[in-house]
């Protein structure tokens, strides 16, 4: 049986992303427009070109947090159950997303210019809020003009939510006094919950 890692591996072999640039080329009626796959645990555009991490957060390989967001969206459990249609999931509803952020994105952004960039760290904050208000707007928007895209987009930020509250979860853990702090509902012992 192959792992996880030959998997993506296999998976990111140029057939599937000219599939993938090929679909966003169509979504955002730019033939120009190129789509390249990465390994650094993010997914971005820069206006011309689309770059997906199809492992992002590690989705694809996370039955269980697949599960919950399945079992939250009251879907059957096709895309848990099968890593490969979990990868071609998370590539996809990472596609639309950074294509939606072409059509109705403006490049470069605004706040590279914006007055109040006056640091590296006001620069970033800066990006991020926008970049926040920029997500719902383009979801919302895309979704009610264009079919379907809605339940990859729905999809994909439920089991985002799931595994980033996991990792939170994980990371929010801290020892002090001589007890252990987290975020578990059922504590043994010395954990108390937060």
């Amino acid at each position: 049986m192959p792992t996880y890692a030959d998997l993506l591996k296999e998976f990111q072999k140029d057939y599937n992303r000219l599939i993938e640039e090929q679909y966003s080329q169509t979504l955002t009626e730019r033939s120009d427009l190129r789509l390249f796959f990465i390994n650094e645990g993010k997914c971005f555009t820069d206006g011309n070109n689309i770059i997906i991490d199809p492992a992002f957060l590690g989705l694809f390989s996370d039955r269980s947090i697949l599960e919950k967001a399945e079992d939250y969206l009251d879907l059957s459990n096709d895309i848990s159950g099968n890593p490969i249609i979990a990868l071609k999931m998370c590539t996809r509803a990472a596609n639309i997303h950074e294509s939606l952020h072409i059509i109705y994105s403006d490049f470069p952004l605004r706040c590279n210019s914006d007055e109040r960039s006056t640091t590296e760290y006001r620069l970033k904050l800066l990006a991020n809020i926008a970049n926040i208000i920029e997500d719902a707007f383009i979801e919302a928007a895309g979704s009610s003009e264009y079919d379907n895209l809605e339940h990859f987009l729905k999809w994909f930020n439920v089991s985002i939510c799931f595994k980033t509250r996991s990792i939170q979860r994980e990371s929010l853990s801290s020892y002090e006094n001589g007890k252990v702090y987290c975020c578990k509902r059922e504590c043994k012992n010395n954990i108390q919950a937060c």
